[in-house]
């Protein structure tokens, strides 16, 4: 009896298992075809607090950029953007601020693009190499953080390739509650100065 009984709940367990598994996840954003530009796809999400953020909206073109779902401890808004040919160059949009590790520096700078400015933030680890450029945006009152993460492969001919590849995503984003609805091709210009090696020693 107590044998049939331990069989009975193992298969239930494993049938619960099996049905959380197959239980899709909720996607938080919305992916479609731009209208305008069948080439490019609008990507329409808010950021990882949903709380705080309006939506916002942005554009990629999928033959450069694949769009994946990523658990929360890799990114914080479950999804990301990933090249297809630079390895290792991957955006997070709508992302948290997590501050930088012991020994890592970050160089202050400022992204425009016709809708929007932000500031930015290049990131250099304990060897001094640049891994990571962050564009971070504020609107309303409450400055409310809308972050880009982009990470580089290491390297610095695939990081400016990189870096050229997102200015062409970053250069739409907007947030309809704050920016012009206006559609331009024009691209983002980071009239930062980049820090080089030198400047980062």
């Amino acid at each position: 009896m107590n044998q049939k009984k331990i069989t009975l709940t193992a298969s239930l367990l494993i049938l619960v298992l099996m049905l959380s598994a197959c239980t899709p996840v909720e996607k938080t954003y919305t992916d479609v075809r731009d209208k305008e530009n069948k080439d490019r796809r609008i990507v329409t999400t808010q950021t990882a607090d949903k709380e705080l953020s309006e939506t916002f909206e942005f554009k990629y073109a999928p033959s450069q950029w694949k769009l994946e779902d990523w658990p929360a401890e890799e990114a914080p808004n479950l999804f990301a953007l990933v090249h297809r040919e630079v390895e290792g160059c991957v955006m997070l949009p709508g992302t948290f601020g997590r501050g930088l590790p012991e020994g890592w520096k970050g160089f202050d700078g400022t992204f425009f693009s016709s809708r929007a400015a932000g500031r930015t933030v290049d990131v250099y680890d304990e060897e001094n190499q640049h891994v990571m450029h962050v564009v971070g945006y504020e609107f309303g009152e409450s400055k409310i953080p809308y972050i880009f993460e982009l990470r580089y492969p290491g390297i610095e001919e695939f990081n400016d390739q990189c870096y050229k590849d997102a200015g062409t995503i970053l250069a739409t984003f907007w947030v309809p509650a704050y920016t012009p609805a206006e559609e331009t091709e024009e691209t983002a210009e980071d009239e930062s100065v980049p820090a080089t090696e030198e400047a980062a020693e």
